[in-house]
């Protein structure tokens, strides 16, 4: 994994204005983003400045030679890469047998050959995580995509005639851009379910999509890929037997190809059955060529009375155990979490979660791992986005529920200009086209189109951003996903609804994620397999109104700060401060701890409040 920066000519009449970036103002957006690629960076421009290409490394494939950018060998194709792509050796043995030539041994590589190759065909070869940037000086233009899922972020902008893109938007900051509020994203929580941002004018990249910025500065989105689920009026007459061996032979193909790494490969382990079954089928993998292999596993714990019923170790423990791992497993405590807590302000995190409670969880896993020495050497195994693929109906209402603030929040004067909140529209809006008309008809089954609902949202912009890629990279700590594996995803996606929930009349409850249990059963035990499904949460952080982290919340969260903010109410955020405090309400602390990131954020950089 590691960071990309990105500029190209839109408008020269604009552009020639003022002066474009130069190697020094890109080697500034790259060590804005230095935590992604701690090994090294690497800069092309072109020799008008028109272009340019940025990239720091965290070394996973090829450490000693997969330096970045990458380019073919007549010097017409660049690349930057970020991510991770898998089986690339079989597809680098096809592309040297048609005569292609590589220079490194990274997968990274793959991409430049893939585009010679195939062009914009490229993505049906491509299996992984990724976001590129690619520069082709034959037909002068700029290629950035993004992976099926968005496991892997590109924000992009346009400042002085010029778009930027970039990893995080941050790295904006040294190409001239000036931040400004989004109030309309802010107040419709368009963060959490569309391609805004917090700022106006920087977007997403939606995820299986690539951007073009053609030669005559046009530029068009497309999207390669899209999730497609059964039709529910076609009768499927397979066996659930041979379902159940084709979800397991997916999901073993899905976790083989992503132990491949030339440094070592943990399993970040919850009380779950789906780390759990990673561990599991890992573990056997490995002791196919080695019977005395050992996976490393970590965990989190939380000790004492108040947070106990948050403590999920023993039962990894358990887990660990029954694999064999539990002579190399590492525990960390709660107390990991407060110094990323208290660190002074910082614009990474630049669409903040209210959802603080699991995000401590996190961050205190790749805090722990950071300091164990291995935050640049280790490829972790994060696997809470596999809900989104087998299980867990939710709706469009419920969702947007979760991520809806108060409208008495905000000032009369931005309710003016947006509107009351409606995210519930934003997030009905957030699926579109055809896909939207499947869910309102009656060839989705409701169950596929809620997962429909949470796979275009939540998951690129919640799951794999803040618990995922976010967390991760500030400790430059490389995640993959087994669970978003699109060939299984592709499989699951057309399994009937029933056998992902099996709905027993002699119990009182489902059985959630039933063809996974049975999938996984020859690698887990017993305990997990039948243990009902429970998110992964640390405890509420003001669960001691006399902590550093509570001490910190009252000395930031000030009536000049927020009324800095430009669009928010003090005298809501005062109560609900005083209801967090006295009570440990989970829904106040959260909404408290989604201010104090709104704080922290304009403390770090001035940003402006916009009416647009």
């Amino acid at each position: 994994m590691c960071g990309i920066v990105a500029f190209g000519l839109i408008d020269s009449s604009v552009a020639c204005q003022s002066k474009g970036p130069g190697e020094a103002e890109l080697k500034a957006a790259l060590d804005l983003v230095k935590h992604r690629g701690p090994d090294g960076h690497g800069i092309w421009l072109a020799p008008d400045n028109g272009v340019g290409l940025g990239h720091v490394r965290l070394s996973i494939m090829d450490v000693e030679g997969g330096h970045q950018p990458i380019f073919d060998q007549d010097e017409n194709v660049y690349a930057v890469v970020n991510g991770e792509l898998y089986e690339f050796e079989s597809i680098r043995e096809k592309l040297i047998a048609v005569g292609h030539k590589f220079k490194t041994g990274s997968d990274s590589e793959i991409v430049l050959h893939l585009y010679l190759e195939h062009g914009l065909a490229m993505f049906d070869h491509l299996i992984g995580e990724f976001s590129f940037a690619i520069y082709d000086k034959r037909s002068f233009t700029l290629i950035v995509a993004r992976d099926r899922f968005g496991v892997k972020p590109v924000f992009y902008t346009v400042v002085n005639g010029r778009l930027l893109v970039a990893s995080e938007a941050k790295s904006f900051l040294a190409l001239g851009w000036e931040p400004e509020w989004d109030i309309s994203s802010v107040v419709n929580s368009g963060i959490f379910v569309d391609n805004r941002t917090l700022f106006k004018g920087v977007s997403k990249l939606p995820p299986a999509s690539y951007l073009i910025l053609s030669s005559s500065g046009t530029m068009s989105i497309s999207q390669y890929w899209q999730p497609e689920y059964v039709d529910r009026s076609l009768k499927d007459d397979r066996s659930e037997e041979d379902m159940i061996l084709n979800v397991q032979q997916h999901l073993v193909q899905a976790v083989r190809c992503r132990l491949r790494a030339d440094v070592p490969v943990a399993v970040y382990l919850s009380g779950g059955i789906d780390s759990s079954a990673v561990l599991g089928i890992a573990s056997q993998i490995a002791r196919q060529s080695n019977p005395d292999a050992v996976i490393d596993t970590f965990t989190i714990g939380f000790k004492g009375r108040a947070v106990d019923s948050f403590d999920e170790s023993e039962v990894a423990q358990r887990a660990a155990d029954y694999c064999g791992e539990g002579a190399d497993e590492h525990f960390a405590g709660y107390p990991f979490f407060i110094p990323d807590a208290l660190r002074a302000p910082n614009a990474t995190n630049l669409s903040e979660s209210d959802r603080m409670n699991r995000l401590n969880a996190v961050e205190a896993k790749c805090k722990m791992l950071a300091n164990l020495g291995l935050q640049d050497r280790l490829s972790e195994h994060d696997e809470q986005k596999a809900k989104e693929l087998v299980g867990g109906i939710s709706t469009v209402k419920t969702l947007s529920l979760a991520i809806e603030m108060p409208r008495t929040l905000f000032t009369s004067d931005a309710l003016q200009v947006t509107g009351n909140p409606d995210a519930c529209r934003t997030l009905a809006e957030s699926v579109g086209g055809v896909l939207a008309a499947r869910c309102r008809s009656s060839s989705y089954h409701p169950l596929h189109a809620a997962l429909l609902v949470e796979t275009r949202s939540l998951l690129p912009n919640y799951l794999c951003n803040h618990l995922g890629d976010r967390s991760e990279m500030s400790h430059s700590i490389e995640g993959r996903v087994p669970f978003l594996d699109h060939r299984l995803t592709d499989y699951v996606n057309g399994l009937p609804p029933h056998v992902k929930i099996r709905f027993d009349p002699k119990s009182p409850m489902p059985v959630e994620k039933w063809i996974l249990r049975q999938a996984v059963k020859p690698f887990v035990s017993m305990e997990l397999l039948h243990r009902p499904k429970v998110p992964f949460l640390a405890p509420p952080a003001l669960l001691d109104p006399n902590s550093k982290h509570c001490s910190k919340i009252k000395r930031v969260l000030t009536r000049q700060a927020i009324e800095q903010l430009g669009w928010a109410n003090w005298q809501i955020v005062k109560a609900k401060m005083d209801d967090a405090f006295a009570t440990n309400n989970r829904m106040s602390q959260n909404f408290v701890n989604c201010m104090m990131s709104f704080v922290v954020i304009i403390q770090g950089e001035k940003v402006g409040l916009t009416s647009k």
